[in-house]
């Protein structure tokens, strides 16, 4: 893997040779056009060498992702090495790089940055983040050092994200009768498939939302546990159906919301904001996205997903607020379901002893 490794970095070395030789050089003129016709060619072999590899299996193909990502980037658009970075961070994420998944995001940082957007920081904290996991503390430092602008503010959430204005009200706008009768209807239930039906049903009832998704943390890997949609008269359960699998939900910004624990609202995601050129929220064509984090006793479980592809600014504050509070009872709730169920199984285990009552 090294030696074919190699390759890669001779032709992410050449671009960067060629984007230091150039930088003066207006990118019209004979010369220029010359030189980029003559790195295209150099590094063209190289690039054919690794997608031969990666049609074998696996490695490197976050590599190459980043190799195409570069490419266009020093002789492309801007636009379409966005997208490729973007694909790049998945593809490195997938696979499992987090050293190469934070020094993506780093370039996408950069990229952004370099091109007066607004959203760099982001990617850049999140590249600090992924330092951090793996332990490059060197890294995480010099970035933290040549963006210290934008780590001041890392504590709060992104401003550009979250749509609505914080508010000082002590919600006088929520229908209590409606939210005690889904609260209880939610607690009354311990078998967990019916829970779950119920708490999708509710949940999309509540928000406005077209579908809805509950993705929960086993083991260290994200899983779908249930989804809901407005056409169907209930939820239809997944479990067990890992998050990089499921189709209809933009997977960047869940986990992104797991990672973080912090609450995404978007008015229209596939036309503004950090996530606009995922493949995903392109794909389906995504309007208003509410995303929250599961908590239970102080602890991030999972996520829950909802999106309206029809309509902007679905989610009001007032409904973001009841979501807010129907998805705190729901974690209680799946915890007491889990306990109970783990009661159920020891009794099971157990000859001569009855079903526990509830």
């Amino acid at each position: 893997v090294l030696k074919r490794q190699w390759h890669v970095f001779l032709a992410l070395n050449a671009l960067k040779l060629y984007e230091l030789e150039v930088r003066d050089k207006p990118g019209s003129s004979p010369d220029a056009i010359a030189q980029k016709e003559e790195l295209l060619a150099a590094i063209g072999p190289l690039v054919e060498q690794v997608e031969t590899w990666v049609a074998l299996g696996p490695l490197l193909k976050p590599y190459l992702a980043f190799l195409r990502a570069e490419i266009e980037r020093v002789t492309g658009s801007f636009r379409e090495a966005r997208s490729l970075y973007l694909d790049a961070i998945n593809t490195a994420h997938e696979q499992g790089y987090t050293f190469l998944e934070g020094h993506l995001n780093e370039c996408l940082g950069e990229l952004l940055l370099q091109n007066g957007q607004a959203c760099e920081r982001v990617y850049l904290s999140e590249a600090a983040r992924l330092y951090r996991k793996c332990r490059a503390g060197r890294k995480e430092a010099d970035l933290r050092e040549r963006y210290i602008d934008d780590f001041e503010e890392e504590k709060g959430a992104p401003p550009r994200i979250e749509v609505d204005a914080p508010s000082t009200s002590t919600l006088p706008d929520l229908d209590f009768d409606y939210l005690m009768k889904s609260s209880l209807a939610i607690s009354a239930e311990v078998e967990q498939d019916a829970l779950l039906r119920k708490i999708m049903h509710v949940l999309l009832e509540s928000s406005g939302a077209q579908h809805a998704y509950l993705v929960i943390e086993e083991e260290g890997s994200l899983f779908v546990r249930a989804e809901s949609h407005i056409t169907e008269g209930e939820a239809a359960l997944s479990l067990n159906q890992n998050l990089e699998e499921a189709q209809g939900i933009c997977k960047a910004i869940a986990r992104y919301v797991y990672r973080t624990g912090e609450r995404l609202l978007l008015n229209n995601a596939a036309q503004e904001g950090p996530f606009k050129d995922d493949a995903d929220v392109q794909g389906l064509q995504l309007r208003s996205v509410l995303c929250l984090p599961v908590i239970r006793q102080s602890r991030m479980i999972g996520v829950l997903y909802l999106e309206n592809r029809l309509s902007d600014d679905v989610f009001t504050l007032g409904k973001t607020r009841m979501t807010e509070l129907l998805t705190l009872q729901a974690a209680i709730s799946l915890e007491n379901a889990r306990l109970w169920n783990e009661v159920v199984k020891a009794h099971e285990r157990q000859p001569g002893e009855g079903h526990p009552h509830r």
